[in-house]
């Protein structure tokens, strides 16, 4: 009888079987058809605040070995039952090509869908198709509201690290992030700052509306605001930003 790792191991390959096929144009024959090898992983970044009625998504980083690699496809299935969100992450390796052997960084924003309450744990599928635990959980609470959010969000396009001087390296770091108010009546209340993970800090942009005009308008109205992040930091940190169309930024900066 097959364990659980193998049995689910079995099922996901099997799911994504029918979508091995590598599309994509033609291939320039000096360069030649790229091979696709499973990479795993180095690290799990993971947002916190999910519930039963969100888009749980989670960030995943590493590096390719040299610049004959790129990213290629990368696949998350969930398993309810099982507890598990199982991960492959592919790279598109071009071996007719000129190579530098340089660590190339990659991340990946995976969206893994809407799940019921629970802790899932993430697991990646590896060369050997065995599966290797991350170390990481998703957990999924039970939504206490009858709307999508707990709050109204703005909606968040970029994201960015005001970068400082080498001489003002103990001045606290800043985000900028720049976005849009959704109509003539909404305005910013505050960037809320949560972070429940070491690796992780999520910016809730929470917006609020007047009461004092008797008709809003939709209007698109450009904005930007500089948010102070945590002293300290060092390392690799995912910034984790809502939006009001539930697209999230996900951004990894070095500190």
């Amino acid at each position: 009888m097959m364990n659980s790792h193998a049995w689910i191991l079995a099922l996901f390959l099997a799911m994504i079987g029918q979508n091995i096929a590598l599309a994509g144009p033609s291939i320039s024959e000096s360069i030649g058809e790229p091979e696709r090898e499973i990479i795993v992983p180095e690290k799990a970044f993971i947002p916190t605040g999910f519930d039963d009625n969100d888009l749980v998504e989670l960030v995943v980083t590493g590096n390719l070995p040299s610049t004959c690699y790129s990213a290629g496809i990368f696949t998350a299935v969930p398993f309810v039952d099982e507890k598990k969100i199982v991960i492959k992450q592919e790279a598109l390796f071009y071996p007719k090509s000129w190579c530098s052997l340089n660590l190339v960084p990659y991340r990946e924003t995976v969206k893994v869908g809407v799940l019921p309450a629970g802790q899932y744990e993430v697991v990646f599928v590896t060369p050997e198709a065995k599966l290797a635990a991350s170390g990481k959980a998703v957990t999924v609470g039970v939504s206490k509201i009858t709307s999508r959010d707990e709050f109204t969000y703005a909606v968040i396009e970029n994201v960015a690290l005001k970068r400082v001087e080498v001489s003002a390296s103990a001045a606290p770091r800043r985000i900028l992030l720049e976005g849009s108010l959704v109509n003539s009546c909404m305005s910013l209340k505050e960037v809320r700052i949560v972070q429940n993970d070491a690796d992780v800090i999520e910016l809730l942009p929470i917006t609020q509306t007047s009461t004092d005009a008797l008709i809003c308008q939709p209007q698109l109205r450009p904005f930007e605001v500089e948010v102070e992040l945590p002293m300290g930091l060092s390392g690799e940190k995912l910034i984790h930003v809502r939006s009001l169309n539930g697209q999230a930024i996900n951004r990894v900066f070095r500190f």
